[in-house]
């Protein structure tokens, strides 16, 4: 068995806790259901399965559903004041669903013998009992992210989005939909962050050209990234979720949470967490096939995929594959970079394979089981040049992740959760650098075994509303392992016990002038490291309604992140050297050669960092389908891991000398020198010339190491309007990100500089902006995509601006345009085969813009943009065909 397997000593240690701290707890009162209190609902139409966790969280109950399933069934919501009744007759009016109270704050749909509810089926459905109701049913009040309390809204920043949005707005890949997300940055967590490029910070160790989540930019093992809830394991390397191996087509929403949120997940969670949710009812069969990225100058990408479910009433079963063959983008048939060697590929060859399956089954009417299984494969292929000769890598990445979970509803208001969780990938990479005759063969494999339980309930009322908690405890498995050139190995146990409390101050019950309601949400998790101690985190989020259209919150959250195996030394970085021709002012011809010395660090400490957050919702009342969020976002991170070789420093250590302080000597000693080079395992020429210890100007260390500080500060803007029109319903929505500050400071003893709206850094100010239609069969959307102009302090011919303080040579601010639209046929009666289809037609960048021209010192950069604020891939068309049968 798996040295990492838990014990079963430990696993029943960690299950009885978990159920006595519940019946610590179990003696809470109850009361029975007020059907006649009046609630504002704002619950526009949608799908009836996601319009009835919508009501429930506002009106504070839980719907249950036994034998029946919502799929395909749509709801006209419910907006306004009404009694919890007559708002379930208006958010169940004609899909064919009744009500029956069959419990505390517990309400089970059932068929309706007609589509429109009626007050006598009410009084009936309340008379004839719960006795065919099972406690734990299909839909019940979901844990959100951010949170491991059922029921209840996060009061942290967070954006969803749906799958149907996804579809109606052209994506069809999830990075697709990051990509264009103003709060996300590319730089180590996209296909065109890798060690060929060079550009943004972890892209040394993209080898295999993932595609991730780096919110805020403060590095792609920042953002916790979980499917379903639990964690998926990252590239072997530890540093980045390849969310591509999840198709669209699975998805039944994303949550992006924007705050800190380490005291409820633990590390990673420092820049945010995006939960991606599958879908979990679907019965019958889709299939569909798509041809994406037709572009000029490239063959385009094609994939397809086959969704089936089956539901027996007491569980269901679904399964999905979807592959896909995206084809490689040459440099030569890109204007900007016509001229550079062949070849050079801008986006490389990928074929992915990816099989998701989850069952569900009930087992007793309080105890649920479910599986979920996501295996994927993905190979890829690169071509470029290295000292004007070819470099090629070729390999496979293959990530399998399993989630086995226990649920019993042991009253209607607690239940307990126990989750076997274990996500592992393996990578192998097959590099040639032929112009240093130097050849890498090797296979990692990272893997993550984990033991989770918790419970959740009601733990007394106030007269604000019910007062919730979690308990929870973790028992997680970290390691790594690598074959090939090199073989090491490492890995590390965290155990964890975390708590929340919910706390409504004010509620409808209580409510007063300018308090409509008042919460608070305490959170706070231990974790111990076998290798780097043990670590306290808090989190507090307060929200405040003075009126029904207003929300205030704020929140502050600590956070603890521990240097990954990769950046320690257990994976197969080791030290190495560079030899580079830098910019030098002072040196005849204004170059110098210096020596960088690169690779992991034993000595790494753990980072830190505090957040905080403070913003508004706005929903008016004479207005209704108008939404504005407005947040603002503080980070100070502190003793930040960066590998200062893939953020900029490899190409003007000298100019940047003072930011990095004495990481650099700008006057060795021959005797320096010599040590230097004795001290690598491997030195690299760059220069394309022969050298001697006598030609080294300068030794700067620019591997990985802790730098003194980033402290990120900005605001997210969401604003969103809807309405019905007379011919079908429309919408239009804005979304944008302004960094105000962006400060690094490389060692506690150097001064701060800014790295905001520099090139390879995230930009001062990114947004995009939707505008949708939706009538019977037809939708249609136009998007526009922004990003301003800024700095290129890394331009040779400058002649201001040189290094980090100047203000650098301007890039072009960038402006895309997307539209799309699609046609569903309708299914009519005896002609089941001419129904169910689905046609879209999406043009990304309809104008063809070029990405901005970049200016890059001689052998610093294969290309002459910036890849990590923008692409290479111009016009570009995509067709997608569905068919539900």
């Amino acid at each position: 068995m798996n040295a990492h397997v838990f014990t079963l000593a430990r696993l029943c240690r960690y299950v009885s806790a978990a159920f006595f701290l519940f019946f610590i707890v179990q003696t809470a009162p109850s009361f029975a259901m007020d059907l006649n209190r009046k609630i504002d609902f704002d619950v526009p139409p949608q799908a009836l399965a996601s319009a009835a966790i919508l009501f429930s969280k506002q009106a504070d109950i839980q719907f249950l559903v036994s034998g029946q399933k919502l799929d395909g069934v749509s709801s006209k919501g419910v907006r306004g004041s009404h009694a919890v009744d007559e708002g379930l007759k208006a958010l169940l009016e004609g899909t064919g669903f009744g009500f029956k109270v069959v419990g505390e704050k517990t309400i089970a749909l059932t068929l309706s013998n007609s589509a429109v509810v009626t007050g006598t089926e009410v009084q009936s459905a309340q008379a004839s009992g719960p006795a065919d109701i099972a406690p734990n049913a299909t839909l019940q009040q979901v844990v959100v992210t951010g949170s491991h309390i059922r029921g209840v809204d996060s009061l942290s920043p967070m954006i969803t989005i749906t799958a149907q949005e996804m579809i109606d707005q052209g994506y069809n890949r999830l990075d697709q939909v990051f990509e264009q997300l103003p709060m996300n940055f590319k730089g180590g967590a996209s296909q065109e962050s890798n060690p060929t490029s060079g550009h943004g910070g972890d892209a040394s160790t993209n080898l295999t050209f993932a595609s991730g989540v780096n919110l805020r930019g403060l590095g792609a093992g920042t953002t916790l990234v979980l499917l379903n809830g639990r964690r998926l394991a990252p590239t072997a390397r530890g540093f980045v979720v390849d969310i591509s191996s999840i198709p669209v087509s699975i998805i039944d929403r994303v949550e992006i949470l924007t705050d800190g949120a380490s005291a409820i997940y633990g590390s990673d969670a420092i820049g945010g967490v995006v939960n991606i949710v599958t879908k979990r009812d679907f019965t019958g069969l889709e299939t569909g096939v798509r041809a994406a990225r037709i572009s000029q100058g490239k063959q385009p990408d094609l994939g397809g995929n086959v969704l089936g479910g089956f539901d027996w009433g007491s569980g269901n079963l679904l399964v999905n594959i979807d592959t896909e063959v995206d084809k490689p983008l040459l440099a030569k048939n890109r204007p900007l970079e016509a001229n550079v060697p062949d070849p050079l590929y801008l986006l490389q060859k990928l074929d992915s394979t990816s099989i998701y399956a989850a069952v569900r089954q009930e087992v007793t009417s309080q105890l649920t089981a479910s599986v979920d299984l996501l295996s994927s494969n993905r190979n890829y292929q690169n071509q470029a040049v290295f000292s004007f000769s070819p470099f090629s890598a070729a390999g496979w990445a293959n990530q399998l992740a399993t989630n086995a979970e226990l649920k019993y509803a042991i009253s209607p208001n607690w239940s307990a959760t126990a989750v076997f969780q274990e996500s592992q990938e393996k990578d192998y990479n097959a590099l040639a650098y032929p112009a240093i005759k130097s050849f890498v063969n090797e296979s990692l494999k990272y893997n993550t075994p984990s033991f989770d339980a918790h419970i959740d309930g009601k733990l007394l009322d106030l007269p604000g509303g019910a007062m919730r908690m979690a308990l929870g405890l973790q028992d997680r498995q970290e390691s790594l392992a690598t074959q090939g050139t090199t073989q090491t190995s490492g890995s590390r146990s965290v155990q964890s016990v975390y708590g929340e409390f919910f706390v409504p101050i004010v509620g409808r019950q209580n409510a007063l002038p300018l308090a409509q309601q008042l919460v608070l949400d305490f959170a706070v998790r231990n974790d111990s490291y076998s290798d780097f101690g043990t670590t306290t985190n808090p989190k507090v989020a307060l929200k405040w309604a003075p009126t029904q259209d207003l929300n205030l919150r704020a929140s502050y959250a600590t956070s603890f992140r521990a240097p990954l195996l990769q950046e320690l030394g257990k994976g197969d970085l080791s030290t190495m050297g560079y030899v580079y021709s830098v910019p030098s002012p002072n040196a005849p011809g204004g170059m110098a050669t210096v020596l960088l010395l690169d690779g992991t660090n034993a000595n790494l400490r753990p980072e830190r960092a505090k957040s905080y957050n403070a913003g508004f919702t706005f929903k008016p009342s004479f207005l209704n389908g108008l939404s504005l969020d407005v947040s603002y976002f503080s980070i100070d991170y502190k003793d930040r891991i960066l590998r200062l070789y893939t953020n900029g420093f490899f190409s003007n250590v000298i100019t940047s000398a003072s930011a990095l302080g004495p990481l650099v000597n700008l006057s060795p000693t021959l005797a320096q020198i010599n040590a230097a080079l004795a001290g690598q395992a491997t030195i690299y020429n760059y220069t394309g010339v022969p050298y001697t210890a006598a030609d080294i100007k300068a030794i700067a260390n620019i591997g990985y190491n802790n730098v003194g500080s980033s402290n990120v500060h900005g605001l997210d803007f969401n604003l969103r309007y809807e309405r019905d029109l007379n011919v079908g319903h429309a919408y239009a929505d804005f979304t944008s990100t302004l960094y105000t500050i962006n400060d690094e400071q490389i060692t506690p003893t150097t001064a701060q500089f800014s790295a905001l709206n520099q090139i390879n850094q995230p930009l001062r100010f990114r947004a995009k902006s939707n505008l949708g239609w939706r009538s019977g069969a037809w939708t249609a959307y136009g998007r526009v995509n922004y990003a301003n102009s800024y700095n290129n302090d890394m331009d040779p011919n400058c002649a201001a601006g040189k290094g980090l303080a100047g203000p650098g040579c301007r890039i072009s601010s960038w402006t895309t345009f997307d539209l799309g639209f699609s046609y569903t046929a309708p299914k009519s009666a005896g002609m089941a085969w001419a129904g169910g289809w689905r046609a879209a037609f999406d043009v990304a960048n309809v104008f063809n813009r070029a990405p901005p021209f970049a200016n890059y010192p001689a052998g610093s950069s294969l290309v002459s943009y910036d890849p990590l604020n923008a692409n290479p891939l111009q016009r570009a068309f995509a067709v997608t065909v569905t068919k539900k049968w």
